[in-house]
């Protein structure tokens, strides 16, 4: 999008020139009728809405106050870019710096936004130290130089970059609200479907060890558990590792096929939420280990069906309770093969897959826009105040 920005009449700044380090403490927080606490944990990166916190109800050490229309800035770890705008009281971590704009030169508003700007990051990064917890401070970040709009050219640019976030607070609220509402919907409409054991209905192929000397720029991909994409289709990231496609081929039938559905096997933490995720097939790749590749036997089940039931609330925490392993949990074909899968007439079946799919669709349409809008402030962000990112 194009803003018609005249920076000739803008001009050049320090930060610490338009903006000050407040250092405000509070030693009774619920004297003064503070309740809120906000740790490093409650600010997330890139966003300058605050929708978590602590209750001070359960006590802190933090004594450092925030007010309404101040901005925080996370300076441990820079990198992870937390930055955000106070619209309430709170007490925070010492790890958080309060900056306060002055109103005759800079608005409050458009503070959080210079705060998440590429050049301020790459000046907060460029100045921390530290090797396991870099931090950066504030004399360093007062020194950092950008191009300062009039008040009047501010006010439209802090307008159109919280309408944008605002429309993403309400796109992020909807998709949160659109999967576990989903995941409610098909546990209710599976729960009374007669019942026969997964072993009777799909066998499960174990995947293949491929040489770790193999890994490299090759032409064909190994999938891993990484690249389960939590949208149920796989996905191949940067840190994808891919072999040559002569190793593959010499062991064709480990070679996945666009539209097969792949069983996570191996956890990568006691935490991991990908053990047990389908996914269906997008591409060709190689069949790894720790992934097994589930294939119908039974012509009483929709494939479209089965990725369904797969994918479910009911079948994961299946997994969940049956796998073993004491630092990393471990899914076997034993695990699985007694799950009672719900088997109603395919015409049952195929009228809740076209339901599933419209649902389905809202919330991937709902995630692809809250990446669009972040791309939208992204791009206006680099209009403003210098080279975009990524988010």
């Amino acid at each position: 999008m194009s803003l018609n920005l005249d920076k000739t009449s803008w001009k050049r700044v320090a930060f610490g020139d338009v903006v000050k380090n407040l250092n405000v403490t509070v030693k009774d927080p619920e004297a003064a009728g503070i309740n809120r606490v906000i740790a490093m944990e409650h600010l997330d990166p890139s966003e300058v809405s605050i929708s978590r916190w602590g209750n001070g109800a359960d006590g802190t050490t933090f004594t450092r106050r925030v007010k309404p229309g101040q901005t925080l800035f996370g300076k441990r770890r820079a990198y992870q870019r937390k930055a955000a705008y106070a619209e309430f009281d709170a007490i925070i971590s010492g790890d958080i710096l309060v900056f306060e704009a002055d109103k005759n030169q800079l608005l409050p508003e458009l503070l959080p936004f210079l705060v998440q700007s590429d050049g301020f990051y790459d000046h907060a990064l460029g100045t921390s130290a530290g090797s396991l917890s870099p931090r950066t401070n504030w004399r360093d970040l007062s020194n950092y130089k950008f191009d300062l709009p009039p008040i009047d050219e501010q006010k439209r640019l802090a307008d159109l970059l919280w309408a944008a976030e605002r429309h993403r607070t309400h796109l992020t609220h909807l998709a949160s609200t659109l999967a576990p509402s989903y995941d409610t919907w098909i546990a209710e409409q599976i729960a009374n479907f007669p019942r026969r054991l997964l072993g009777e209905l799909i066998e499960l192929q174990s995947g293949r060890p491929v040489p770790s000397e193999l890994y490299g720029e090759g032409e064909f991909p190994l999938l891993r558990p990484g690249d389960m994409a939590p949208n149920g289709v796989t996905s191949w990231s940067m840190s994808s590792v891919r072999i040559p496609e002569s190793f593959a081929l010499n062991f064709s039938p480990w070679i996945l096929e666009p539209g097969d559905l792949v069983i996570n096997m191996t956890a990568q933490s006691l935490e991991d939420r990908f053990l047990g995720r389908v996914c269906r097939m997008h591409d060709k790749a190689f069949l790894n280990q720790r992934i097994g590749r589930i294939r119908s036997k039974s012509v009483d089940v929709d494939y479209d069906f089965l990725f369904l039931v797969l994918r479910s609330l009911e079948f994961t925490d299946w997994v969940a309770r049956r796998s073993e392993g004491s630092k990393v949990k471990h899914m076997h074909w034993r695990h699985i093969e007694d799950y009672p899968f719900p088997t109603p007439d395919l015409a049952v079946q195929r009228a809740l897959i076209s339901k599933a799919a419209a649902w389905s669709s809202a919330i991937i349409s709902s995630t692809a826009e809250i990446r669009s809008v972040r791309l939208l402030r992204s791009s206006i962000l680099a209009a403003i105040f210098g080279v975009a990112s990524d988010l």
